[in-house]
């Protein structure tokens, strides 16, 4: 192994390259290039840079700065969270807004199956119901919903049971389920089928 030419550089900086290498022997390849460019250029700022370079790469403190897992956990952690958060302040709003602007219609729960809703909460489930739904004007229709449900309202959602839901004026295939409904007693099945 021929000795590097580290003599251009301190005492101490050329400890800490020594301890660089000694921790990870393969790291020595890298001092060589860095070197070896050096020693190739006679171009003063650029051997000044590259010089930088080295101290700054074997430098304890900024090698750790080039990555600390500790701001990756947080990252990782408080990113999804704020996504999470967002959508659903995103989702109950345009809940809202969909119960204000849609028109109530009765319901039969035809089928009741695990949904898959992106956030959900203590103390509630996430559903998807086959329903009948019986609009104020007009045949019934098949359609869906999927909606996270408070564990209080399983008992009133079962296939055979009756609902109050909002349908969207525009597209009748949006289905609202409304929770403001299940506080009162449920509606009268429709006398047609």
């Amino acid at each position: 192994m021929r000795a590097m030419d580290l003599s251009h550089l301190t005492a101490a900086d050329r400890a800490q390259i020594d301890g660089f290498i000694h921790d990870n022997p393969k790291r020595r390849a890298v001092v060589e290039k860095l070197l070896a460019q050096r020693a190739a250029t006679t171009n003063v700022d650029k051997r000044r840079k590259l010089d930088d370079r080295l101290i700054w790469l074997v430098t304890p403190s900024t090698r750790a700065a080039g990555f600390n897992p500790t701001w990756l956990i947080v990252a990782l952690t408080v990113v999804p969270l704020i996504v999470i958060g967002v959508h659903s302040f995103y989702e109950a709003d345009q809940h809202e807004t969909a119960l204000a602007a849609g028109v109530p219609a009765v319901a039969r729960v035809e089928r009741v199956a695990d949904g898959n809703c992106l956030v959900g909460q203590k103390g509630y489930r996430c559903l998807e119901l086959s329903l009948r739904v019986w609009p104020a004007a007009g045949a019934s229709y098949a359609a869906s919903l999927t909606h996270d449900i408070e564990d209080i309202w399983l008992s009133r959602i079962q296939p055979g049971s009756y609902l109050t839901v909002v349908v969207d004026k525009v597209d009748p295939q949006r289905i609202t389920f409304d929770e403001r409904a299940m506080q009162i007693a449920a509606p009268t099945p429709p006398s047609t089928p």
